[in-house]
């Protein structure tokens, strides 16, 4: 068979086998219908406990997860926008409307996220894990094909990366959405360092895909690891000041205009910085130290939940056999041809240096001089999770690296290469050792014993060492490559096996009487404190409350004065009240004459209708606009009261409002005020105020009027503009881009 020919059937092997791979590690959703999204704990709340599956156990904390909280019910009300073909710009169900694409955190543009936008949440979930894994796997199978590699060992690095816990035990948090496209960005990184500075638009590319998956951080600790990687490589291979001047200009030509390329999404984002009290982040705060090097060796010796500090600190492992033939690299290092060695070792260096920053971010950058003024230890590159994401694809690169080397070995090399492994591997397990003895171990009842997990570890490094000895003898890279892809598979798998939670696709936010009840209502819910933890916007029921974390700075401040004056609640546009005993007998006491009880449910909690509670929209006679201070306060005229009505159908960013025989006043809608609403009186644009600090209000006149708020943002407007001229600018900048020999 012709090179050619042989090559491109070994690639269309190996991608197909990365695809079969994602489709093992996902088994239960292809035969069970199931989704590996941690959403159990919704059926410990009333809204959905009728729906709880059999034999399904209370967690170990009260808290929901972040899938619960968050990702499902923003990739909800995406397909619910998507469905009505509608733009995802705001949210009407959370916290009386919240800007939903300037959040990222939404991911509304990821490549990931185009499932949502033609087929029910449930359905599309699975969808997008699942490219998640082979998108994954194939970019890194590409990156080390043209890092030098062939085919088989390829396999092996893509097959590491897909199933590293950041992509695999992570998969619904936007950190997956980023990570897919590191290997290209490392790529990239190299060429640059190598003086391929026409590559830059390569670069601005793969920035943009991440830059919209929704994780500033993750955007920002690649960054960083790119910066490091680079230059390292440039160190080590002794480049000239002004060669490495040009590669990080580029560096930072690939990196601004990628940000250009994504402005339609951080133009907006940046916005909201401004403007949003919290925007959702889920980031775990787990402190990692040196006693915690035993799960490199011993994964399981911590277990918990699957967004717990035990869980973040379980991403340290990047696979034993990645960790096992490190050794092997040492043993042979002086074979390699010096280019490689250079690049894979830049690599280790930098997921070194990650890795410390991680161990030091609690305990010393704190007290480093200026880095607390300058909020170092908060910035985007500070959280554990995100300085360990490079680790799974620098070993996992490494480790095939060694084993192409070990297959290119002469007589003489490798008898002094297994001679020095003879020391390495010793050494590297007497540190594990030392690591176990020190380490904390998990106990309870499903707790693996360290004997067990010792065990299974030593005969992973049995069957390790079986393959090199079998291609000692008959050196190949397809039994090497396979071989190595397949104990791999199994190690990160047997290492991950049950920390993913399995759900029901059709028990995912399932409808129950409760939240059929409240949806048929038609009316945006208020009530206690423990209605802020129940995040009914998964079942598309509008609240006054964010359980997602995604606020606004008037939102919180406003509610930091409802604590005390709860009277402010009646001005939210919510006349249902969701209250327990306890909420009744407590702060929602002096309210209890004007309520009458609209269904009890079993759990205990009862729906209410507030008389006393103001529509959502309603004019005002003796109403200042909170901010416009000085202004003159609308005189009253004599009549009756307005008769105020929202007219349907309203749109997510369009309210239409009808005033009918108004004295002159304040028009109040209580929805969010935000920058970029816009309204106009009776087709006349009119000036838009916030009042009560939260609410939208438009001075209106006597007599009826047709009242249209309306969403506008310019952010939207200038995003999208700065993204068209630095497309424009890739496209023909793509010109210059020309192959690169691997092995130069």
């Amino acid at each position: 068979m012709r090179p050619r020919l042989k090559a491109i059937r070994d690639n269309v092997l190996c991608l197909a086998l990365l695809v079969l791979l994602a489709v093992v590690a996902l088994y239960p959703m292809f035969t069970a219908d199931k989704v590996p999204f941690n959403v159990n704990g919704i059926f410990f709340s009333p809204p959905w406990e009728e729906a709880r599956p059999q034999g399904l156990a209370a967690p170990e904390t009260p808290e929901l997860s972040p899938q619960a909280l968050r990702y499902y019910p923003w990739y909800a009300f995406l397909s619910h926008a998507a469905r009505a073909r509608q733009l995802p710009l705001w949210n009407p169900l959370e916290g009386c409307g919240v800007p939903f694409l300037a959040a990222l955190r939404t991911r509304c543009l990821s490549p990931f996220s185009v499932p949502f936008y033609f087929l029910p949440p449930g359905r599309s979930l699975q969808i997008s894990i699942f490219l998640k894994l082979v998108i994954a796997g194939w970019c890194a199978f590409y990156a080390a094909r043209r890092f030098g590699l062939g085919a088989p060992l390829a396999l092996c690095v893509g097959a590491a990366f897909k199933l590293s816990g950041h992509v695999y035990l992570w998969s619904g948090h936007p950190i997956s959405d980023v990570l897919p496209w590191l290997p290209l960005w490392l790529l990239v990184v190299d060429r640059l360092a190598r003086g391929y500075v026409r590559h830059w638009p390569l670069g601005a590319v793969v920035v943009a895909l991440m830059a919209v998956g929704g994780d500033p951080k993750m955007c920002g600790a690649a960054a960083f690891f790119g910066l490091l990687y680079l230059l390292i490589e440039c160190l080590f291979s002794r480049r000239r000041p002004g060669q490495v001047g040009a590669s990080v200009g580029a560096f930072l030509l690939s990196g601004i205009v990628g940000t250009a390329l994504a402005a339609v999404q951080i133009v907006p984002y940046l916005e909201f910085l401004r403007e949003g009290a919290c925007s959702g982040d889920a980031s775990a705060n787990a402190s990692l130290e040196l006693r915690h090097m035993a799960l490199l060796f011993l994964p399981r010796l911590l277990s918990g939940a699957a967004e717990n500090g035990e869980s973040t600190l379980k991403l340290f492992h990047v696979g034993v056999f990645q960790l096992w033939m490190l050794g092997l690299w040492f043993s042979l290092r002086s074979f390699v041809p010096a280019v490689q060695r250079r690049r894979v070792e830049a690599m280790l260096v930098a997921a070194c240096v990650m890795t410390a920053l991680a161990m030091v971010r609690h305990s010393i950058l704190p007290h480093v001089p200026y880095v607390k003024f300058l909020g170092v230890e908060r910035l985007s590159v500070g959280s554990v999770e995100h300085l360990l994401a490079g680790n799974a694809f620098a070993l996992a690169l490494l480790a095939a690296m060694a084993a192409d080397a070990w297959l290119a070995l002469n007589a003489y090399e490798c008898k002094a290469a297994l001679v020095r492994l003879l020391v390495f591997l010793p050494l590297l397990g007497a540190l594990g050792v030392a690591a176990v003895l020190v380490c904390p171990h998990a106990s309870g009842q499903e707790a693996w014993p360290v004997w067990q997990q010792v065990l299974v570890t030593v005969g992973f490094l049995l069957l390790l060492l079986v393959l090199l000895g079998v291609t000692l003898v008959r050196p190949s890279r397809n039994i090497m490559g396979f071989g190595l892809a397949l104990l791999t598979t199994t190690s990160l798998l047997f290492a991950f096996f049950g920390d993913t939670a399995y759900v029901d696709r059709a028990a995912v936010f399932p409808d129950t009487s409760f939240t059929k009840t409240l949806r048929e209502t038609g009316m945006r819910v208020c009530g206690g404190d423990t209605l802020e933890r129940w995040p009914l916007a998964g079942n598309l029921i509008p609240q006054v409350y964010s359980p997602s974390g995604i606020r606004l700075k008037r939102h919180k401040e406003f509610f930091e004065r409802a604590q005390t004056d709860t009277g402010l609640l009646q001005r939210t546009g919510a006349p249902g009240l969701l209250l327990t005993k306890q909420d009744i007998q407590g702060p929602f006491l002096w309210r209890r004459a004007a309520l009458a009880v609209a269904r009890v449910f079993p759990s205990g909690a009862a729906l209410f209708i507030d008389r006393n509670t103001k529509p959502r929209a309603w004019v005002a006679y003796d109403e200042q606009p909170a901010e416009a201070e000085g202004a003159s306060r609308p005189q009253a005229s004599n009549g009756p009261p307005a008769q105020v009505n929202v007219e349907e159908p309203e749109t997510l960013f369009r309210v239409k409002v009808h005033v009918d025989h108004s004295r002159r006043g304040v028009l109040v809608l209580a929805d969010a005020y935000y920058p970029g609403w816009r309204v106009r009186v009776d087709g006349q644009k009119a000036e838009i105020l916030p009042v009560a600090g939260l609410f939208r209000g438009v001075e209106v006149g006597e007599g009826p009027h047709d009242v249209e708020f309306y969403y506008a943002p310019m952010s939207v407007v200038w995003g999208l503009g700065i993204t068209i001229v630095a497309a424009l600018i890739v496209l023909v900048k793509m010109r210059g881009v020309q192959r690169v020999d691997a092995t130069l």
